[in-house]
C-alpha cells in the first residue's frame, strides 16, 4: 500500500514515528531548560543544637576542705630557692597586714614553712619545701595564683611581680591530707 503514490504506507509510518519522537524528544528538552526545579522537600528545620557542655570545671586540689591537717609539697628549681622564699614571704607579710579577718586567719594557717633537708642531688635537683596546714582555710586557695590574683590582697602590679619570681621556680605542688591514727 502506499500513500501519496509513491512511497509505501510502511515507509511513511517509521518516517511519521521518527518524526514524532524527534519532536518529542525536543519538547521535553526545552520544558528541562525551561522548567524550574521542583522545590526541594520540606524538611522540619534541625532541631535547635544545644551548644556542647563545658567541661566541669577542675576542682582545685589546694582548695581544701574539711579540718583534717594537711601538707603542701612545693616541688622548687633548686636555682630559683631565692625567689621562691622570697615570694611566699611576700605573700606571708601581705596577708598578716590584711584587714580582712579571713584572709588575716588564712594567714595564720601558713605560718608553718619548713625546706627538707635533703641536698638537691638527693632529690632530682629540687628544693622541696613542705607547708604544714594544722587548719586549712575552706574558703581560700593554698594555690600561689589563687592567692595573688583571685584573693583581692594584691594589687595587679604587685600580684605580676611576684608572680614573675614563682613561674619558673615551681615544679610541682602538692596538697597531701592527714589522718590521724590512734588516739
Amino acid at each position: 500500500m502506499t500513500l501519496s503514490g509513491s512511497r509505501p504506507a510502511a515507509g511513511w509510518r517509521s518516517v511519521v514515528a521518527a518524526s514524532l519522537a524527534v519532536l518529542f524528544a525536543s519538547v521535553s528538552q526545552v520544558n528541562a531548560q525551561t522548567t524550574p526545579p521542583p522545590p526541594p522537600a520540606q524538611t522540619p528545620p534541625p532541631a535547635q543544637e544545644k551548644p556542647p557542655a563545658q567541661p566541669p570545671a577542675q576542682e582545685d586540689p589546694l582548695k581544701l576542705k574539711g579540718d583534717m591537717p594537711v601538707i603542701i609539697i612545693n616541688q622548687i628549681a633548686a636555682d630559683k630557692t631565692a625567689e621562691f622564699e622570697a615570694a611566699w614571704a611576700a605573700i606571708r607579710e601581705k596577708l598578716a597586714k590584711s584587714d580582712k579577718p579571713e584572709l588575716k586567719t588564712f594567714g595564720d594557717s601558713l605560718g608553718k614553712m619548713y625546706r627538707v633537708a635533703v641536698p638537691p642531688d638527693q632529690s632530682g635537683g629540687m628544693a622541696i619545701y613542705v607547708f604544714q596546714v594544722d587548719q586549712p582555710s575552706s574558703t581560700q586557695s593554698y594555690h600561689p595564683v589563687e592567692i595573688l590574683f583571685k584573693s583581692g590582697l594584691f594589687e595587679r602590679a604587685d600580684a605580676d611581680m611576684i608572680f614573675a619570681k614563682l613561674k619558673d621556680a615551681y615544679k610541682n605542688i602538692q596538697a597531701w591530707p592527714l589522718a590521724k591514727i590512734g588516739s
